[in-house]
């Protein structure tokens, strides 16, 4: 078991590794991101001629790298919580919030991580709905609420 495997504990899955690469005499560590497989050198076996000693002196790469990923939360899970403690308790603004919501929001951006949402492809899809510029900032300010 690597030292990487041993610091997260049991049952943890090591993301990143030190490979030595012998012909060239280099330390690299190797990653997946997204499904892809990266690498980045990080020394030669001059400085670190045994493997423990390299994951040593890179233990903050490590750490850094096999951190488990952090839950986004997408935007119907966030107007899920804005409904459960932010929403306004008086009944025609709430009424409207909700027709923004399940009639604009949710099927269009439900399921986009927050993390996703870019201000480009939002402000054309306000510019593409049919409805008064005072409901397309409404629409606007609520997204940004969230």
């Amino acid at each position: 078991m690597s030292a990487a495997a041993r610091a997260l504990g049991n049952g943890a899955k090591v993301r990143a590794h030190i490979v030595q690469y012998k012909t060239r005499g280099l330390w690299a560590l190797r990653w997946t991101e997204d499904g892809e497989r990266k690498t980045k050198v990080i020394g030669t076996v001059r400085q670190w001629p045994t493997r423990r000693e390299c994951e040593q002196a890179n233990r903050h790469l490590l750490n850094m790298y096999n951190r488990p990923a952090k839950h986004v939360p997408t935007i119907a899970e966030l107007i899920k919580e804005y409904r459960k403690t932010d929403m306004p308790e008086r009944a025609s603004t709430r009424r409207g919030y909700e027709s923004y919501f399940e009639n604009h929001l949710i099927p269009q951006w439900g399921s986009t991580p927050i993390n996703e949402l870019r201000p480009d492809p939002l402000e054309q899809w306000l510019r593409r709905l049919k409805l008064s510029t005072k409901t397309k900032r409404n629409i606007r300010g609520l997204l940004s609420v969230l």
